[in-house]
């Protein structure tokens, strides 16, 4: 009995705290606050310092490459999946154009030149498997440079307009453990420029002790270094993440507390810079690409004086791993799927659409020539539809004599498909005179 009547006194001064508790909770007055603050990913994608392309007119090095380069590689060393746009900007001397094919510039009678990237589609292969060199022991590469030509899915022309060149890559997150340093770009060693993206660090005001750090803990993630390396590139910081519980003792007032801007910037003196420093990557996390070409036999003596070089220019984007799951399985080895449609136009006037899909489909096309933009069933042309569907596919279109006409040596001459998905396509149509 008596231990009945202690417990009914420990549940009656709980009835009792509860009951002088509620007023309090039913208030009908009062506000709060909540800070909203980001949690940004530190991003880096590791890239060649440098390029070289080389104009082999003569076919010494190999045979079909008469413009060649080493690789651009990309290694992902980020903690997330990421997007990289690539934009190739040649610079060409007056008097030389570029045309849409291959075969455009084995047959041009002036200064013209075809030139592509190619993309990587596996561990030192370029075959996209979307042409067949009759070759049955060419399964994991292609057989020389030959076999590179508009008509492969990984391989884009330079535009003959713009001079430009557009490829976008996903690239998986690297494996192992995330390790942060600090870039300092005045320091005695200077910044590794294949570290692609730096972020801002803004010092944060000595907390004091650990309730001062939990405090800016509570709003973003914290960067720590140790005060004494501050102004040595390549030190490390330690990452303590926004949320966590800060353990007794991690508070030193021999470090200085950062704050990593949301967006990555170009590293200026004066300013100290954070960046991901992963040490292993997954094959996935992981493309490339190079330069081919063809030159026209109609110019005796190609040098770097008619294509003086290119600029290349990129840009890296954190992905959502949703949005990744999403493209992957239309990833070529980091090549995204839906860029490698390709619209081309031979110096014949045959047109040749592939990679079609069911959401990106055939809706309708125009043709630019010398008297304006048209509708292609304005005259007569020759279509080939044995390989399309409303699942997708690819097909042919064979432009008649009325359309070749009106784009013989026309240099604005242009095809336009628009697809089912509202986006549109173009392929530039140079036909020689006759």
């Amino acid at each position: 009995m008596r231990n009945k009547k202690v417990l009914s006194t420990v549940v009656t001064s709980a009835l009792v705290a509860t009951t002088m508790a509620m007023p309090v909770m039913a208030a009908e007055t009062g506000n709060v606050n909540v800070d909203v603050s980001t949690k940004t990913g530190v991003l880096r994608v590791a890239v060649p310092t440098n390029m070289r392309m080389e104009i082999d007119q003569f076919e010494i090095t190999q045979e079909g490459a008469q413009i060649a380069s080493g690789e651009f590689d990309m290694t992902n060393l980020s903690e997330m999946d990421v997007k990289v746009g690539i934009t190739s900007t040649a610079t060409l001397d007056t008097g030389v154009s570029l045309v849409s094919s291959r075969e455009a510039a084995e047959k041009s009678t002036g200064n013209e030149a075809w030139l592509a990237v190619a993309a990587m589609t596996g561990a030192n292969s370029y075959d996209d498997k979307t042409t067949d060199d009759g070759d049955a022991s060419t399964t994991t590469d292609v057989e020389n440079y030959w076999d590179l030509t508009e008509a492969n899915a990984n391989v884009t022309t330079f535009a003959s307009d713009t001079k430009k060149a557009e490829q976008t890559f996903y690239l998986e997150k690297a494996t192992g453990n995330t390790e942060y340093k600090l870039a300092v770009p005045d320091a005695a060693t200077q910044v590794d420029k294949t570290f692609a993206q730096f972020y801002a660090l803004t010092s944060q005001t000595d907390p004091g002790d650990d309730d001062g750090l939990q405090a800016l803990v509570n709003a973003n993630d914290i960067y720590v270094a140790v005060t004494a390396n501050v102004g040595k590139d390549g030190e490390a910081l330690t990452k303590i993440e926004k949320g966590s519980t800060v353990a007794s003792g991690t508070y030193a007032s021999t470090n200085t507390y950062y704050v990593a801007a949301d967006t990555a910037s170009t590293p200026a003196a004066g300013s100290v810079y954070a960046y991901a420093a992963k040490a292993t990557a997954g094959t996935d996390g992981k493309a490339g690409f190079k330069y081919v070409g063809k030159l026209s036999n109609a110019k005796e003596s190609w040098t770097t004086a008619d294509i003086k070089g290119v600029a290349i220019t990129y840009t890296i984007t954190g992905v959502t791993a949703s949005n990744y799951t999403d493209v992957v399985d239309n990833c070529t080895y980091g090549l995204y799927g839906e860029e490698r449609q390709k619209l081309t136009v031979s110096a014949t006037g045959l047109i040749t659409h592939t990679g079609l899909t069911k959401d990106r489909n055939y809706k309708s096309m125009s043709i630019t020539n010398k008297n304006g933009t048209f509708d292609v069933g304005e005259a007569p042309v020759d279509w080939d539809l044995s390989q399309h569907s409303d699942e997708g596919g690819s097909y042919t279109c064979q432009l008649g004599e009325f359309w070749m006409e009106t784009l013989r040596g026309f240099s604005g001459g242009k095809v336009t498909v628009e697809l089912t998905d509202g986006s549109t396509i173009t392929a530039n149509v140079n036909i020689p005179t006759a």
